[in-house]
């Protein structure tokens, strides 16, 4: 579960970025617009802007849903690092307990 859980972090964490990045890129370009008057009405620049603000909003739930998952993951390798220091302690143990047999044998 741990190694499909990094496979999807690291898709989603590419495609997260990707898409910050395209996201940035499209409201950097409206920013522009708008301050240049480059809207031909109010109506095209409420609609584009909605737009953004919905892919933003989108965007912050795929965040929000990567560390989660990450989260999770992390949780899951700390029990399984738990487990192997506790089987590791458990092996210590009995190896403990056994003695050498005796090295030589009187004549």
């Amino acid at each position: 579960q741990i190694e499909t859980n990094r496979t999807r972090i690291e898709t989603m964490t590419a495609k997260y970025e990707s898409d910050a990045e395209d996201l940035l890129k499209n409201i950097n370009s409206f920013n522009a617009r708008a301050e240049n008057g480059d809207f031909a009405d109010s109506a095209s620049f409420y609609a584009e802007r909605n737009e953004l603000v919905a892919r933003q909003n989108q965007l912050q739930n795929d965040f929000e849903s990567l560390n989660s998952l990450i989260s999770e993951t992390n949780a899951m390798i700390q029990e399984y690092n738990n487990s192997v220091i506790e089987v590791g302690k458990l092996y210590d143990s009995v190896n403990s307990r056994i003695q050498e047999p005796a090295t030589q044998i009187q004549d």
